[in-house]
Parts: structure tokens; C-alpha cells; sequence
């Protein structure tokens, strides 16, 4: 009878190893899915981490880009504007001394016409002069040849 009990008693303890074996092995393998999830869990969390970084980045990058072609045109546009005034200042100094020489030229046409006609007007002052001289001349010759005759008489 005490053979049987003491039997028993190590069936039973044996069923309790058994069962506490597999307990912590059930233990064992629940830490270890936790752990293998908190590794993934850390890995994704990493991945989203960077894909933000990399978005970040890359919304920066293209706001760089944006700024750079905003400066460049209006560069561009200031550049193209300075242009336009030059030629416009241009333009103006040309037309100015186009203006310049036509006045020249209408000055110095009008001096040439001035001249023409007090050359012309002293030309005939002069013929005028010498007629009446002549017509002096004609007339005292006249007055002398009467004055001859008379005397003969």
C-alpha cells in the first residue's frame, strides 16, 4: 500500500514538473513574441521616422527650389527693365541731338539766306549808287557843255 501512495505521490510531482515545465515554457515563448513584437514595433516606428525626415527634406528642398526661381525671376525681371530704361534713355539722346542738328542746320540755312539777301540788297544799294554817280555826271557834263555854249555865244 505504501508502495502504491509513494508511487502516486511521484506521478503526481512528476505532472507537476511536467506542468510548471511547460508553463514557463509557455512563458518563455510569450516574452519572446513580445519582444519580437516590440522589435518590429521599434522598426516601424524608425521606418516612419524616416520616411518623415525624408519628406521633411524633401518639401524643404522643393521650398529652396521655389525660392531660388522666384529670386532668379525677379533678377530677370529687374535685369530686363534696367534694359528697357537704357534704351529708352537711349532713344531720347538721340532724338535730342537729332533735334540738335536739325536746329543747326535751320540755323545756319536761315544765316546763309540772311547773308544771300544783305549781298543782294548791297549789290543793289551799290548799283543804285553808281547810277546816281553816273546821272550826277551825265548832268554836270550837261550843265558844263551848256555853260560852254553859252560862254561861245
Amino acid at each position: 500500500m505504501q508502495e502504491e501512495e509513494e508511487e502516486e505521490e511521484e506521478e503526481e510531482e512528476e505532472e507537476e514538473e511536467e506542468e510548471e515545465e511547460e508553463e514557463e515554457e509557455e512563458e518563455e515563448e510569450e516574452e519572446e513574441k513580445r519582444k519580437i513584437k516590440k522589435e518590429e514595433e521599434e522598426e516601424e516606428e524608425e521606418e516612419e521616422e524616416e520616411e518623415e525626415e525624408e519628406e521633411r527634406r524633401r518639401r524643404e528642398e522643393e521650398n529652396n527650389n521655389k525660392k531660388k526661381k522666384k529670386k532668379r525671376e525677379e533678377e530677370e525681371e529687374e535685369e530686363e527693365e534696367e534694359e528697357e530704361e537704357e534704351e529708352e534713355e537711349e532713344e531720347e539722346e538721340e532724338e535730342e541731338e537729332e533735334e540738335k542738328k536739325k536746329k543747326k542746320k535751320k540755323k545756319k540755312k536761315k544765316k546763309k539766306k540772311k547773308k544771300r539777301k544783305n549781298k543782294k540788297k548791297k549789290k543793289k544799294k551799290k548799283r543804285k549808287k553808281k547810277k546816281k554817280k553816273k546821272k550826277k555826271k551825265k548832268k554836270k557834263k550837261k550843265k558844263k557843255k551848256k555853260k560852254k555854249k553859252k560862254k561861245k555865244k
